[in-house]
């Protein structure tokens, strides 16, 4: 599976641009030091092999063929991570597989709640007291 998409980013870089050898080698590290962690990513966000294989193709060409904007290499793999999700979400989004609701609709996060009635619960007894009726 990963060297089917491998194989086809790679054909597609080498038709996108014309680089030289040493260009060309630095992006195909760069591909296959990342393909795992971004595919698994993508993934994880749609939820279908087939369509995170077809995104995980397009957020590498986004990346490649806007390298030159990168100006810090170390910053690479947070980057190319921006791409993965900015790409899978608007795959989401064009395909109608996101829900909407208003904030006042959805329920409150249960970590959220949970805190948020302990504190509640002791702002509410004086100090000293249990807040227990006996």
């Amino acid at each position: 599976m990963y060297r089917t998409v491998e194989a086809v980013i790679y054909a597609l870089m080498s038709e996108a641009v014309d680089p030289g050898l040493e260009l060309l080698e630095t992006q195909n590290k760069f591909v296959s030091e990342h393909l795992r962690r971004i595919f698994v990513q993508i993934y994880r966000i749609v939820g279908n092999v087939a369509d995170a294989q077809d995104l995980t193709q397009e957020a590498f060409i986004k990346a490649l063929q806007r390298q030159e904007q990168l100006k810090d290499g170390q910053k690479a793999a947070h980057w190319l991570s921006r791409i993965a999700t900015n790409t899978a979400i608007d795959f989401l989004r064009r395909s109608g597989r996101v829900s909407y609701c208003e904030l006042d609709v959805a329920p409150p996060p249960r970590a959220w709640t949970a805190r948020h009635q302990c504190r509640a619960r002791s702002r509410r007894t004086a100090p000293g007291d249990s807040g227990l009726q006996t």
